[in-house]
């Protein structure tokens, strides 16, 4: 990730112009996953591009930004901060990027490779042309797929990803690929076991939404049904939220370690550090959901694609085998009905998203600082990376009703730690982290516009 502040508006509009046509399409990556398959080697690597642009950046160039209702002017909702966020005076504190007007990022640079070097070089290519138009860098990190494909407390990530609806130019061709056959009744609604279609107006500018939130009638700004009303500019834009989030690996570690005796006693049942670790996740480490196997990982459940997502809690025994706290629930509280209403509006709130790996793995070097760079694609921050962040993982009581406690992974109120409830079979475990797990250092929300838009700045 490259991020670059505009002095000179005009001066760095030339520029990104010539970005436009490097930049990656869906068909383009299509294409480069065709043949990072086929194994060989690659004499010149590829590179992939993208590039999001701020709202200070669009308004100094005179674009109309109405129809996004300022939702990424860092609004009042980012300001008083977010989970994982310290706070002073109402304001996060301990930011790394897009704390202040210096260190806020107009243009950044998503770049990703399978070599290293590769990557280093365009990154330098890159900042060298952006400092001749005027840019100055702000924030530059590079992030990388950890063994297993895991985050950097020990689980792997990315399991659960929401699926767009759509076609290709062909009409027999799903955007998507569709693992059920067209003759099973969940085919029109799900691509696969545990799988939902989602409308891609939740993703992408200028096409069909989902049904909008129960509390929220109407469509959503920028949101414009099947695109008539959007301008032409936002078509086949998104808006991109991009948080950086460090991770404690050694408060986390240590809390399950010390806490995991207390909830045996509650419980009265055997409670291991890795059986908590995974009762906080809603997972085990190889990706089993603990609705599926409560007691210990499943490597067969967790290596079948179709059934490692084919879980509901509305069907979880009596709704307690995963913790309401529980990170995957708190996020996707699957069937449940939620302060949102029915079960299906739940998809209104989902996102395209991405969590790279920064730093090494603990037990490599526990002193340095490691995280995420946490990276989400929607249409509207407000109600989709906004009611997931401030108003279910920042809450006690939601999303379902009564709730259980904050998402205890990540979630805190205002930078306090988290507290939550574990309940099996009747009994009860409260628990309190002693420090949040998760610490917000950074952040900035931008339009990811479509080549045309790029080309006509």
């Amino acid at each position: 990730l490259l991020g670059l502040r505009v002095d000179d508006p005009s001066q760095a509009r030339a520029w990104i112009r010539t970005l436009a046509d490097g930049v990656d399409s869906t068909r383009s990556v299509d294409c480069w996953r065709v043949a990072r398959s086929a194994g060989a080697p690659d004499p010149h690597p590829r590179v992939l591009l993208n590039v999001a642009v701020s709202h200070r950046f669009l308004t100094a160039l005179g674009y109309d930004l109405v129809p996004l209702a300022g939702w990424f002017a860092v609004p009042p909702w980012v300001a008083g901060g977010l989970a994982g966020d310290t706070l002073a005076q109402g304001r996060p504190v301990g930011w790394k990027v897009g704390h202040s007007p210096e260190t806020s990022v107009d243009l950044l640079i998503l770049l990703g490779s399978d070599d290293q070097a590769a990557l280093e070089i365009t990154g330098d290519r890159l900042e060298a042309e952006g400092s001749g138009a005027g840019m100055v860098r702000v924030y530059r990190e590079t992030g990388q797929l950890l063994p297993g494909g895991i985050e950097h407390f020990g689980f792997r990530d990315g399991i659960s990803q929401p699926v767009p609806r759509g076609l290709r130019k062909a009409p027999a061709d799903p955007f998507s690929p569709r693992r059920l056959p067209p003759d099973d009744p969940r085919s029109s609604e799900l691509a696969g076991p545990g799988r939902p279609l989602v409308w891609p107006g939740q993703f992408v500018f200028g096409y069909a939404t989902q049904t909008e939130v129960s509390d929220h009638p109407g469509p959503i700004a920028g949101s414009t049904g099947e695109g008539a009303d959007c301008p032409g500019w936002l078509r086949n834009g998104s808006l991109l939220v991009f948080r950086r989030l460090s991770q404690d690996v050694h408060a986390f570690r240590s809390f399950v370690r010390s806490t995991a005796p207390t909830v045996e006693t509650a419980l009265g049942r055997p409670t291991s550090p890795e059986w908590l670790a995974a009762s906080i996740v809603g997972r085990w480490p190889d990706g089993t959901p603990i609705s599926l196997s409560r007691e210990a990982p499943s490597p067969q459940l967790a290596s079948d694609p179709d059934r490692v997502n084919d879980f509901d809690f509305s069907t979880d025994g009596a709704g307690n085998l995963c913790p309401r706290m529980a990170h995957v629930r708190k996020v996707n509280p699957r069937g449940r009905t939620t302060d949102q209403g029915a079960p299906g509006n739940t998809l209104a709130l989902q996102m395209l998203r991405r969590g790279i790996p920064f730093g090494p793995l603990y037990d490599v070097d526990p002193g340095a600082e490691r995280g995420l760079l946490f990276l989400a694609w929607q249409t509207s921050p407000k109600h989709q990376f906004g009611v997931l962040q401030g108003t279910w993982m920042n809450r006690e009581d939601n999303p379902e009703p009564g709730g259980s406690g904050h998402n205890l992974l990540v979630g805190s109120t205002r930078g306090a730690p988290g507290t939550g409830t574990i309940e099996i079979d009747g009994s009860q475990a409260h628990v309190s982290a002693l420090a949040p797990f998760v610490s917000g250092t950074g952040m900035a929300i931008l339009l990811a516009p479509s080549r045309s838009t790029l080309r006509n700045l």
